[in-house]
């Protein structure tokens, strides 16, 4: 499982560190950076899924624009049952390539007794290629540290998404046409707006029953009624079914754009988490949309389970998630778990995000004695316990992020 990402120089990330946990949020206004951080994780996710030479677009477009001479890189700290590991991917401007751009890899591996080893590439030898991965994957010396390949998988599969209604729903415009007769890849088909669910599903429910299954059984979680998919041969859609206690009972069929938002969220959620290797990371941004508020505590806590333990595989979690919100509703949920929030905001001096947990900014509050909380010890880590109606106060009076109300406004 990830413990913490580092991104350097991404836009207005300077310098960004995330520790992670099953469910991370990153809340704060529009326009702080929270797209930002999760699009550089994307961006290198791509590029190590990629494994192959770097080119002028993977630097130059996204590079801070005041880190002149900086690399653009990213970090990830992981866990797996035979070590722990840090990998680092750096990209910088090198004009004796023919792309202009240079890349270096380093990657640590400590085993659980404390052996420890580390290899690196483009750091001596310049060069413009990803190799770290083939290298390794080639060396038979460090199967006994960890599983190579596994590792760089899971590096590659962090996938972000920003699922829209009207796109789950087959509705909107599609940015392309959905290819059905290409390998099955769910997490990359599905859209990063999620346009092709509906056609993702039906090709899984024809093509992979054992993930259909699982995804049936993962979204009745949710949704009780959910029976499961049909087909419209006619309409070439598919259609979705719901008990709706008819006697005797029968499932009543209805088209996606009858289906309500918050469902088909949590249908692309699941087929994501049904899959039989998950993205190891799967990033969702305003998770709020399309959940009505009455029932986002209930959607957190399934996708919690949906997470799972973080010892419920050989990585860790079943996956991970990183959300962005800039919704107080949502944090009115994150009460017992201010340690997964961060807080971010953009310094207009030097264009920079910036990003706190919000846990350590109230334990502080707390120490002072101007925030009234009880601290329990968790993980041998100090933890602020708020209760919600603590929390909004905090946030409406612009304490920890939100703005405050005026008084004097109407």
């Amino acid at each position: 499982m990830f413990r913490e990402i580092r991104v350097k120089n991404f836009r207005t990330h300077v310098d960004t560190t995330l520790e992670l946990g099953a469910i991370t949020l990153l809340i704060g206004p529009n326009n702080a950076g929270k797209t930002n951080f999760l699009a550089g994780i994307s961006h290198f996710s791509r590029l190590i899924a990629r494994g192959d030479r770097v080119a002028g677009d993977d630097l130059l477009p996204h590079v801070h624009r005041l880190a002149s001479g900086s690399d653009l890189s990213a970090s990830w700290v992981f866990t797996c049952p035979y070590c722990d590991m840090e990998y680092e991917i750096g990209l910088y401007e090198d004009k004796k390539f023919e792309n202009g751009v240079g890349c270096r890899e380093k990657i640590s591996f400590t085993k659980k007794d404390g052996e420890s080893e580390s290899f690196e590439s483009g750091w001596t030898g310049r060069t413009d290629a990803m190799g770290l991965q083939h290298e390794l994957g080639a060396n038979p010396n460090t199967e006994h540290l960890c599983a190579v390949g596994d590792v760089f998988r899971d590096l590659g599969s962090c996938q972000a998404y920003h699922f829209q209604p009207a796109f789950l729903k087959g509705k909107a415009g599609q940015s392309e046409v959905f290819d059905d007769r290409s390998p099955l890849n769910v997490s990359t088909q599905l859209g990063y707006r999620g346009e092709h669910l509906q056609n993702v599903l039906h090709r899984v429910q024809q093509e992979d029953q054992r993930t259909y299954n699982r995804f049936v059984s993962a979204l009745r979680r949710f949704e009780p009624s959910f029976q499961g998919l049909g087909y419209d041969e006619q309409l070439k859609q598919t259609t979705w079914l719901f008990d709706l206690g008819r006697v005797p009972p029968r499932p009543d069929e209805f088209p996606p754009d009858t289906v309500s938002d918050g469902i088909l969220r949590a249908a692309a959620i699941s087929l994501l988490s049904s899959m039989e290797m998950p993205p190891a990371l799967i990033m969702i941004e305003e998770i709020e949309n399309g959940i009505s508020q009455k029932n986002l505590g209930r959607f957190l806590g399934w996708l919690r389970q949906a997470a799972g333990l973080h010892d419920s595989s050989n990585r860790g979690y079943n996956t991970q998630f990183i959300l962005t919100s800039h919704s107080p509703s949502v944090l009115f949920e994150f009460s017992e778990h201010l340690d997964d929030v961060f807080y971010m905001r953009l310094e207009r001096r030097g264009y920079k995000s910036v990003v706190r947990n919000l846990n350590s900014a109230l334990l502080g509050f707390v120490d002072l004695g101007t925030v009234e909380g009880e601290v329990e010890k968790r993980g041998g880590e100090d933890v602020v316990i708020l209760s919600p109606q603590d929390l909004m106060n905090l946030w409406y009076s612009g304490v920890i992020g939100g703005e405050p109300v005026n008084e004097h406004k109407r």
